[in-house]
């Protein structure tokens, strides 16, 4: 190797180092509790540095390119499964997160083996996947005891004299309006004609369709994985089939994926604005989330 093209090397190398890489800790908002002391050390151990923010740089973490790599790869962890932010999410989306845990913990793809390459402390015996499986599996059934006995993702009750903005409800993006606020909406309604905006309502509220409206975005976005031939057989992944009415009012393993009527409560419908579907690809757009949602609010129907 010339001289030259040594100082080239040397001199790229450096300015790489001046590349910012992101490594300031976010605020927790609602982390995951884990009583239980053994578990808690496993995650901390083999978890904590992709899927919380407490994130323990190593001293390759701090030079380029191996820097950047890191951090996408924390980046990308963080936004699959974080439990710094375990409260901002639903308690139908954490029942599903505590089922995957438990999944990946037992197929021996967490923690993920590129990782243990540099971390070998963070491999798990077999004894600490059977631990770490059966309290998954633990936190799962008593969430979902907690939903029969009629919890919501926003127990809290409000009262009518609460600042409209402290009535956001938790998990679901919609806002409790106190009784002032709807007595103030009575009187506009008293004032302004309703025919006043007639025509944008029926231009705005045409009802969708599942066959021409929701069919095409799950056949371009979502059939991939749920509903695709492959090899002869049909992919569903988390036996979730996206191809007909009947297939997706049937539900995944997971249980109902859409309930009519109920945007909140319809598991799909969080998974797509969250983000998490589809897992490969571009997220929807939100034309077409909206178009999802008002189908729910219409009763999800076979149209």
């Amino acid at each position: 190797m010339s001289n030259g093209v040594r100082a080239i090397l040397v001199a790229t190398f450096g300015v790489i180092q001046l590349v910012p890489v992101d490594r300031s800790v976010p605020e927790d908002a609602g982390p995951l509790v884990i009583e239980d002391v053994q578990v808690a050390e496993i995650f901390d151990r083999a978890c904590a540095d992709c899927h919380t923010n407490n994130t323990r740089w190593p001293w390759y973490g701090y030079i380029a390119p191996a820097s950047w790599f890191l951090a996408d790869h924390v980046n990308e962890g963080r936004e699959h499964l974080n439990l710094s932010r375990w409260s901002d999410q639903s308690t139908r989306r954490q029942t599903s997160k505590l089922r995957e845990i438990g999944e990946e913990v037992a197929e021996e793809s967490m923690p993920m083996p590129s990782y243990l390459i540099a971390h070998p402390e963070a491999r798990l015996t077999a004894e600490e996947r059977q631990v770490l499986i059966a309290w998954a599996e633990g936190m799962e059934q008593q969430m979902g005891a907690s939903r029969s006995r009629g919890g919501t993702d926003a127990e809290a009750e409000v009262s009518g004299d609460q600042p409209e903005a402290a009535l956001q409800s938790a998990g679901s993006g919609r806002v409790v309006r106190s009784a002032s606020t709807h007595a103030l909406l009575r009187s506009v309604a008293a004032v302004v004609p309703v025919a006043a905006f007639a025509p944008r309502l029926r231009a705005e509220r045409a009802e969708v369709s599942f066959s021409n409206d929701i069919a095409p975005i799950f056949a371009a976005t979502c059939n991939e994985c749920h509903g695709a031939e492959v090899d002869g057989e049909i992919v569903t992944e988390a036996q979730l089939d996206l191809t007909s009415y009947e297939a997706v009012m049937a539900g995944s393993e997971f249980g109902e994926v859409i309930v009519p009527g109920d945007p909140d409560e319809s598991y799909l419908l969080e998974s797509v604005v969250t983000g998490d579907m589809p897992e490969d690809g571009d997220p929807l757009s939100e034309d077409q989330i909206d178009l999802i949602r008002r189908w729910i609010i219409e009763g999800a129907k076979n149209n």
